[in-house]
């Protein structure tokens, strides 16, 4: 892949990664390791980004004392799993979905979104409980890959009743911090303590800020709720609970600096729709070959040196003119057939992955056929296709080639990929 712009301008619902060989005798790869000269790869369906989920943690309650004698008291949702990455349909809402029936928080790479669940319940002076009340806080935070500054959009939601409380009415108070070298400097969604009614709602913003961006700062949000009723007196806080989903700020990408969750892996998205024969490159070497580059498992790390990544493609792309004497290592030029041919390899060039030996890969090209299928063909007639390659070197127009690094660049940027970070790649229709 042409990278030569500067690479600092170079990004889960499960869906199984369903792209590969279309049936057993038009590409599937046999035991001794060499696949047909020839195949059909499929694609996989879109995605939109990777999504995680924290459990809920730093959960507590508290009582506060009514002016009858008797106690308001606090209990705070228990719950939540944690789970892997994985991938959420492109059909979905560009925020992450918050299940409001689960009690947990959930992840994309710049997002996330947490339920906490509270109860108060009124008490009489002989400790007997008169009723309850169910409030739900949200949280729902976006950050920036381009600032050290971002939101939090909090909502408190009044659920329901139950037995017979002295008065229905709630009163809300809200406030919101985060720790390391992160502070909230609006920390309050609403001013002061805010009455709020059943099926009432209240909600605000709050501000975050990190005054210099350290990579090793494990950042994280937390949140204090005071929930008392009128003539009560607040034990402050009386539940609070904390994000934790670790957010990290640098300044090493790119000419800005800015912050992203490391809960979730950055996951590449290149659509075959754009990128045609360079995106279909790297789906053949996942879908063909043992070592499987940018799937789970097989992460490539990015190289920022764009010295050695320039040495990388010059090693692996030795090419030749159409016409030149094939041999195992050079890539003869298809340019009767290829308008503008270039050599695309995979991995990257700008990946610590990068770099291998040219006699190792398997030279392809690919046509698409009237039903739009995509077929990959044999095209250095001295090395036969091999299931055990390291490497793919595609016959590629050069614009696609250049444009799909172009598009790694930039998603390399809005991700912030660190040096010698790894990260996944899919390959889609």
């Amino acid at each position: 892949m042409r990278r030569r712009l500067a690479v600092v301008i170079a990004t889960f619902l499960f869906l199984p990664l369903t792209a590969g060989l279309a049936d057993a005798n038009n590409g599937d790869v046999s035991d001794s390791g060499v696949i047909p000269n020839e195949g059909t790869l499929v694609p996989a369906p879109p995605v939109s980004e990777q999504h995680a989920t924290l459990p809920v943690e730093q959960q507590n309650g508290g009582c506060s004392e009514t002016n009858t004698g008797g106690q308001i008291c606090i209990s705070t949702s228990q719950g939540g799993e944690s789970s892997q990455p994985s991938r959420a349909a492109a059909a979905a809402a560009t925020d992450v979905p918050c299940d409001a029936e689960k009690v947990k928080w959930i992840y994309s790479r710049s997002k996330s979104c947490g339920i906490f669940k509270m109860t108060m319940t009124e008490r009489d002076t002989k400790g007997e409980p008169l009723g309850t009340a169910e409030l739900e806080a949200k949280a729902e935070m976006s950050l920036s890959a381009s600032r050290l500054q971002w939101n939090s959009h909090l909502t408190v939601s009044y659920v329901k009743t139950t037995g017979k409380l002295t008065t229905p009415t709630v009163n809300v108070k809200l406030t919101a911090g985060c720790t390391k070298s992160c502070t909230a400097i609006s920390p309050s969604p609403w001013f002061g303590s805010q009455s709020i009614l059943p099926g009432g709602t209240l909600q605000g913003d709050v501000t975050y800020q990190v005054a210099s961006p350290n990579k090793n700062d494990n950042i994280r949000a937390n949140y204090e709720a005071y929930i008392t009723q009128p003539g009560t007196l607040p034990t402050d806080p009386n539940a609070s609970w904390g994000d934790p989903g670790n957010i990290r700020c640098d300044n090493e990408v790119s000419a800005n600096p800015g912050c992203v969750y490391t809960v979730v892996k950055p996951l590449v998205v290149l659509p075959i729709s754009q990128y045609h024969d360079a995106a279909l490159t790297y789906l053949f070497q996942q879908k063909t070959q043992v070592e499987k580059w940018g799937e789970p498992g097989w992460e490539m790390h990015r190289e920022a040196d764009e010295r050695i990544a320039e040495s990388h493609r010059t090693y692996t792309c030795r090419t030749a003119a159409e016409g030149a004497v094939s041999t195992p290592e050079l890539f003869v030029y298809m340019s009767s057939t290829i308008p503008d041919d270039s050599c695309d390899e995979y991995p990257f060039a700008a990946t610590k992955e990068g770099g291998s030996a040219p006699g190792q890969c398997n030279d392809v090209y690919f046509t698409t056929d009237s039903n739009g299928g995509f077929h990959f063909h044999q095209a250095n007639p001295t090395k036969p296709l091999s299931a055990d390659a390291p490497c793919t070197r595609g016959h590629v127009k050069s614009s696609d080639n250049t444009n799909a690094g172009l598009d790694l660049g930039r998603q390399v940027q809005s991700l912030r990929i660190l040096p010698g970070e790894s990260y996944q790649l899919y390959i889609e229709q």
